[in-house]
């Protein structure tokens, strides 16, 4: 997709993040998303490992939604409309645009959610039991 950098659960950069600017003077990383997220797997996922399946997922939502067709256009709409500016104002070479947030539904501006992200597992459900059924000659078995 694009330049990632991380940040930790109070917003800020971490430690282990991509920096710029590039050797000919590129911002980079051109976002930043969430690390330091919890999984079913990992009791606590860090590094830009992390943040990069975050910042694919919010693509791939956008992507989804019909709201950009093309590499550009997914730039240009979370520059718009995902992007929170964090540190310095403007563009930067630690947090890029800024940090890749999913605006909120109603289509006011996105805001950095409150404490650390966590992925809940639910409850296994069955939406198709294949146990059993009719035989050919009509009894169940």
């Amino acid at each position: 997709m694009f330049g990632r950098g991380a940040v930790a659960a109070d917003h800020g950069i971490a430690d282990y993040s991509s920096e710029g600017p590039t050797k000919d003077g590129r911002i980079k990383p051109d976002f930043t998303a969430r690390s330091g997220v919890q999984t079913v797997g990992l009791p606590s996922f860090h590094g830009t490992s992390a943040s990069s399946p975050i910042a694919a997922a919010l693509g791939a939502l956008v992507l989804a939604a019909g709201k950009a067709h093309t590499p550009t256009e997914l730039r240009a709409w979370l520059l718009a409309n995902a992007t929170v500016d964090q540190g310095a104002a403007g563009p930067d070479s630690m947090y890029g645009h800024g940090e890749l947030i999913l605006p909120n539904p109603d289509g006011s501006p996105p805001t950095p959610p409150p404490g650390p992200a966590a992925i809940v597992p639910i409850e296994p459900t069955r939406y198709l039991d294949t146990r059993g059924g009719p035989t050919y000659d009509g009894t169940y078995t």
